[in-house]
């Protein structure tokens, strides 16, 4: 159950450092989120065990955006 491996990597690496990624097209192979309709499964399961809407928020896409950010501005400070 995927919600199950979510909450197993939030519990080993934080909120923080957590992030999902989707196949949006269909076909990704997972039983349940045969659908971009299904993704609400995502977060329902995480907001039943506890994690907050801004938990949610760094999950689906925050952390990514500020690894994203990091990055680049650790390519624009070696020029």
């Amino acid at each position: 159950m995927p919600a199950t491996n979510l909450l197993h990597a939030l519990k080993v690496a934080g909120v923080d450092h957590v992030g999902i990624g989707l196949d949006l097209d269909g076909g990704g192979g997972v039983t349940g989120l045969e659908d971009v309709a299904d993704d609400w499964k995502i977060t329902a399961r995480p907001l039943k065990e506890g994690y907050t809407p801004a938990d949610l928020q760094k999950i689906w896409s925050g952390n990514a955006l500020r690894v994203m950010r990091a990055a680049e501005a650790g390519r624009t400070a070696s020029f």
